[in-house]
């Protein structure tokens, strides 16, 4: 389940910088860039708190962590950060400036 959710979770990326790039220019929007810096970062960001807050917890309350460690929480963010943040940056292109028709 893990493994299916880092493999898939990067293409939803896509959809994420083009539907927030077209809502965001729709409302006239002007600062897509800070947009884009957003949601690169706030996801991973908030999913590697989360996992070091977990962790915290475990290690308070029984002494030792056994849910995840430390490196490979880092590895797997760095991973979803490096593999969603083109596909958001390349929707946020496409959803700025779309093909007119």
């Amino acid at each position: 389940m893990i493994i299916s959710v880092a493999c898939v979770y990067p293409l939803f990326g896509l959809f994420n910088g083009y539907f927030s790039a077209r809502l965001y220019t729709f409302f006239n929007g002007t600062d897509v860039p800070k947009l884009t810096i957003i949601q690169t970062f706030a996801f991973p960001t908030f999913m590697f708190v989360s996992l070091v807050a977990i962790d915290l917890l475990e290690l308070m309350e029984t002494g030792e962590t056994v849910t995840i460690p430390g490196v490979y929480a880092l590895l797997s963010m760095t991973f979803l950060f490096m593999t969603n943040a083109p596909f958001v940056v390349f929707g946020q292109w496409v959803g700025r400036d779309p093909i007119k028709m």
